[in-house]
This record gives structure tokens, C-alpha cells and sequence, in this order.
């Protein structure tokens, strides 16, 4: 394996890891109206409403939200349908939480919002809910943003990146090679993309590094994605290296690793996500782990030497025949 395929499997490997079972992690905002399936941690401001639902995974004692900055509830049906929260309270933030224990056997404990006149109901789907409160931040982003910050880079800077193919209005990223494949889009210089595919290998992973001119632009990204499957959504990493991305139309497939970036999204979104904020509208996001296969140097080395062997068998057998007859 080659330096930089090495460095660009590291990057997506620290990426799985340090998501781990979280399905969206924001440094700052996070804002939802709809159903997050999975976990959700948010180092800002974090509101919910409308109908928005957390839950992690169906299983009742994890931990599906965790709130650094104000939790600001809107309207009444918003839930937590499994596992708990937990929230830093103190004298300047959330003041306006309360809560309220509910009746005896209802497995229910609404966080009254006393400003916004929302609440948070954790159901339990089962379980006992409850609700941890932090006097103020732990550690919890400290290590992880480094992490994922140099992931990041190290994705945006690899080398040999690869490009998509354009055929009208449709850009396609095409790979059969094992492990991990980093591709680059302009957005500044491909515009107008309707459609956009991947025809991936059985043991491939594409990153797509999503570029511009410079940082401080906007992807404004209204594309039909094809054929989309749980493959798919499993081994496409979409890394960012701009400042803005607005989100529209059909939905995406893949992962997002965007420490800096500010997400506003009415697309569906199928993968975990960590953003510098993400505000989503409407449409609901769905977990999905990152899968990238790459063989282990000591396989490599088995494969390698047999390889060897094998050869140095089939040069016997002529070098002996020949000298035989």
C-alpha cells in the first residue's frame, strides 16, 4: 500500500472510530423538525421541533442525546423513543429547562422548554428514561475535533486525487480498486450537476474531497442521486473543504465529515455526520456506519510470498524438465 492510499485509509478509519455509534456530532447548532435515527451530540445550541425524534437504535439504556449548549424545545411532540439525555445545566445555560417526572408507570420525563413553551418527552421504548444534567463541559469534543480536523486535511490534501466523469449534466465516480479511492469537485468549476452516481468495486471506498475556488464559498447541491443502496451509503465519505453547503432535492448517500462547515439540508441523509452545524428541514437522517475494507500489511506480505513461492515452484519445474531432458 502507498503512502498516501495509507493516509487516506487512516483518515476514513479515524472517522469511523471516532463516530463510533453517534449518528450526528455539531461542534455548534444543531436544529431538527423531523427523525433522527440514531445518536445525536451537539457542542452548541441544539433545537428541536415540530415532530423531531432521536432515538439510538432501539436500544433503551444508551444515551441518544447530548446537549452542550441551550436546548431550545418548540411545540409539544418532540421525543426521545429510546435511551436517555443528557444536558449541561447551569447558571447561564439552559436556566430555562425544567423537569418533570411523570406519573408513575407513564415511562415518560418531559424537559419543559419554560421560554419556548416546548417540551422533550424520553418514552424509553421500553427502558427508564432519564436525564443527566453536566454543571459544564467535559472532554467529550476536546480529542475528537483534533482528530477529525486532521482527517479532514489529510483527505483535502491527498495525493493523486482522482476526478468524476462528466457526461452532460450527470458526473459519475467510477472505481473497482480496493480500499480507498479520494476523487476532488470544484464546485466552482463543475456547476449545474443534476445527477450524480457512483459505480463502485465490491472492496471499494470513495471520498469525494468537495472543494472550491477558495473556503469561503457555498455548494448549493440540488442533484438526483442514482441508484442508491446500503452499499453505497456505507462506503462514500463526502469531505468537505468549504465554508457553506445547502442541501436540496432527492437524497444523499454517504457519510460527511464537515468540521467547519455550516449544513442546511432538505435532503434526506443517509450516513453519520460530523459539522461545524447542521440545520435539517424536513427530512429525516438515517444511520449508517462507514465500511472500508483494505487488506492488513501481514496479509499483504502472505499474499505476496506465496505469490513468490508459487513462481519459484513453476521455475523449478521448467529449470528441472529442461535440464532433465
Amino acid at each position: 500500500m502507498n503512502s498516501a492510499r495509507a493516509d487516506s485509509t487512516s483518515a476514513v478509519q479515524t472517522f469511523s472510530s471516532q463516530m463510533g455509534s453517534w449518528n450526528v456530532i455539531t461542534t455548534g447548532a444543531f436544529s431538527t423538525d423531523s427523525h433522527v435515527h440514531g445518536k445525536v451530540a451537539v457542542g452548541g445550541a441544539a433545537t428541536l421541533s415540530g415532530n423531531a425524534e432521536i432515538n439510538s437504535h432501539g436500544t433503551t439504556n444508551a444515551e441518544a442525546l447530548r446537549v452542550y449548549g441551550n436546548l431550545n424545545l418548540y411545540g409539544m411532540n418532540n421525543k426521545v423513543l429510546s435511551g436517555s439525555a443528557t444536558v449541561v445545566k447551569n447558571s447561564t445555560v439552559n436556566t430555562q429547562l425544567t423537569v418533570v417526572t411523570g406519573p408513575t408507570g407513564s415511562n415518560q420525563t418531559p424537559i419543559v422548554d419554560t421560554v419556548h413553551g416546548g417540551t422533550l418527552v424520553l418514552n424509553g421504548n421500553g427502558g427508564t428514561p432519564t436525564v443527566s444534567t453536566l454543571a459544564a463541559a467535559d472532554n467529550f469534543f476536546i480529542s475528537r475535533d483534533n482528530l477529525l480536523q486532521t482527517a479532514n486535511t489529510d483527505l483535502l490534501n491527498a495525493s493523486g486525487a482522482l476526478s468524476g466523469t462528466l457526461s452532460g449534466n450527470r458526473l459519475s465516480f467510477n472505481t473497482a480498486t480496493a480500499g480507498v479511492s479520494v476523487f476532488n469537485w470544484n464546485i466552482d468549476q463543475l456547476t449545474n450537476i443534476g445527477e450524480v452516481g457512483f459505480n463502485l468495486g465490491a472492496n471499494s471506498f470513495a471520498v469525494v474531497n468537495i472543494i472550491g475556488n477558495t473556503f469561503n464559498t457555498t455548494w448549493n447541491a440540488g442533484f438526483n442521486f442514482l441508484a442508491g443502496s446500503d452499499f453505497l451509503a456505507s462506503h462514500i465519505l463526502w469531505n468537505i473543504g468549504i465554508a457553506n453547503v445547502n442541501l436540496n432535492g432527492s437524497e444523499i448517500l454517504g457519510s460527511i465529515l464537515a468540521p467547519d462547515t455550516n449544513i442546511v439540508s432538505y435532503k434526506q441523509l443517509n450516513g453519520s455526520i460530523y459539522a461545524g452545524s447542521l440545520n435539517q428541514h424536513g427530512q429525516e437522517i438515517h444511520y449508517t456506519r462507514t465500511s472500508v475494507n483494505v487488506p492488513e500489511e501481514s496479509s499483504m506480505l502472505v499474499t505476496a510470498f506465496a505469490a513468490v513461492a508459487i513462481g519459484l515452484a513453476a521455475w523449478a519445474r521448467r529449470f528441472l524438465g529442461r535440464s532433465a531432458s
